[in-house]
């Protein structure tokens, strides 16, 4: 992917959005993602070196981090909307959603597996609910006639604090 401009290092990240700072340390790395306006970035803080992930024409609202670190969900709201599952160990796009809501998307999150992602929409009249296999970015038809929009994609535990990952966005607006 080519852009007009290549961005060498990002200095701030987006602090008002929920998960917009997440771990990617494991056994042999220590790293971290964040989002910055309409970029993720992937810091790495033992070689004090950024990969910075461009793509997103307009500023991206949410994020998700696959359990083993290696994938990232990003999405953004807005005309012309995305959702991109980029490669952690690389820093490339594997696969890109073009409207994946109306209006785009205000929470993502991807399941334990790494197999599927959830999709919340944005300011739709209705908020909805899409479901997405990870490989081959095709909708799973949606199995929930009503949802109640205090459902969580991930339940944690009574009284625990949502997790970095947890879908815990309220539908009402």
């Amino acid at each position: 992917m080519s852009s007009a401009l290549k961005v060498n290092w990002v200095y701030g990240f987006s602090k008002d959005l929920i998960n917009g700072v997440q771990s990617l340390t494991h056994r042999d790395r220590n790293a971290l993602f964040f989002l910055s306006s309409h970029s993720g970035v992937i810091y790495d803080f033992e070689h004090r070196t950024q990969v910075v992930l461009q793509g997103h024409c307009n500023q991206i609202t949410c994020c998700s981090v696959s359990s083993d670190k290696r994938w990232i969900v990003t999405g953004d709201a807005g005309d012309d909307s995305i959702l991109v599952v980029w490669d952690s160990l690389t820093g490339t796009p594997v696969k890109t959603i073009f409207s994946p809501h109306r209006n785009g998307v205000v929470a993502v999150d991807i399941s334990e597996d790494a197999s599927y992602i959830a999709t919340l929409g944005a300011a739709d009249a209705v908020r909805q609910i899409e479901f997405y296999c990870r490989e081959s970015a095709l909708v799973i038809p949606n199995i929930f006639a009503d949802t109640s929009p205090h459902h969580f994609l991930r339940q944690t535990k009574t009284g625990a604090t949502p997790r970095a990952g947890d879908m815990g966005v309220d539908a009402r607006g």
